[in-house]
């Protein structure tokens, strides 16, 4: 076990990451007038807090997301995944989708805030971000990569080595989601703390439309659909092949097709296929978890 991944140094790590969070949020906020009474508000305090706590599930979500790359890595190694078109592609969007969302905040409240340090602070903290949440990112596509290389098993090969592949790859898959989708869920939280921070500085609402919060969630909502559903459609495909392949359908008035339907509801539930609405929605509520912060975020307090 490496030192990542145990608790203690866990623990000190997050730690570390929530006191580096509080001296960046912190470190000059007198140094003027303006950035004095920005921060003298409940509403900013909250901003400063949730932007701490962002900092701090930095190292959790780096370690889930290693974890769950190794994984997928180990299954067909790391050789045979040149993926080095999809680290590109996802490091690239998503330091793009962080960039726009701390523009964007700037451009709505104006060039010449006041503000000491006021974008930096910002650009800083959602850089740390995506930093921590590139493996977990990776892992989708490096799962899919290894779905799309997985040969279709033959009928007479034994099903204990794929059912661990395919239950190994789907929760590699939910928890790289899941550890992504709660980072970009507070990010987007902390955005909307932000601009209720600024209203409260600002007396002017309209300086920071709510929609601009609400794009961000729907944006960033998108972003995790198109890195979570390749790999979770090739993983269902994946999945309904080995069934297909190890238990065809059989059909009236095929004879013992009720214990043939029976076999495949019973291996079905071993593979984890999902069988209804409810078997997805926790990736559904993940997915849109950004959308769900925006939303809620909207109703902090923003008195001065």
């Amino acid at each position: 076990m490496s030192w990542q991944e145990t608790p203690v140094r866990l623990a000190l790590t997050t730690a570390a990451a929530a006191i580096a969070g509080a001296v960046v949020e912190t470190v000059g906020v007198n140094h003027t007038a303006n950035s004095a009474l920005y921060v003298s508000s409940p509403a900013a305090k909250v901003q400063m807090t949730v932007f701490v706590c962002l900092w701090a599930v930095t190292p959790t979500v780096w370690v889930i997301g290693r974890q769950s790359l190794h994984t997928v890595t180990s299954l067909v190694g790391g050789h045979r995944l040149s993926d080095g078109r999809h680290r590109f592609i996802t490091v690239g969007v998503a330091v793009l989708v962080a960039t726009a969302a701390g523009v964007a905040g700037a451009f709505a409240r104006g060039a010449d805030t006041g503000l000491y340090l006021g974008l930096w602070r910002t650009m800083a903290t959602y850089g740390v971000a995506t930093s921590a949440a590139y493996p977990a990112l990776l892992t989708m596509w490096r799962a899919w990569r290894a779905l799309a290389q997985r040969r279709v098993p033959a009928a007479d090969q034994v099903a204990s080595d794929a059912v661990p592949e395919l239950l190994t790859v789907r929760w590699a898959l939910v928890t790289a989601l899941g550890a992504a989708g709660t980072l970009v869920s507070i990010g987007v939280f902390a955005t909307g703390a932000q601009r209720q921070a600024w209203i409260a500085y600002s007396r002017q609402p309209d300086s920071y439309p709510p929609e601009l919060v609400v794009v961000t969630g729907l944006l960033l909502t998108l972003f995790l659909a198109v890195n979570f559903i390749p790999g979770w459609t090739s993983w269902h495909s994946a999945t309904i092949r080995e069934l297909e392949t190890r238990l065809p359908s059989a059909y009236p008035p095929q004879p013992a097709w009720r214990e043939r339907a029976a076999e495949r509801q019973a291996y079905a539930e071993l593979l984890q296929l999902p069988q209804n609405l409810r078997d997805v929605a926790s990736s559904a509520v993940v997915v849109l978890g950004p959308l769900l912060s925006a939303a809620v975020s909207l109703f902090l307090p923003s008195r001065g």
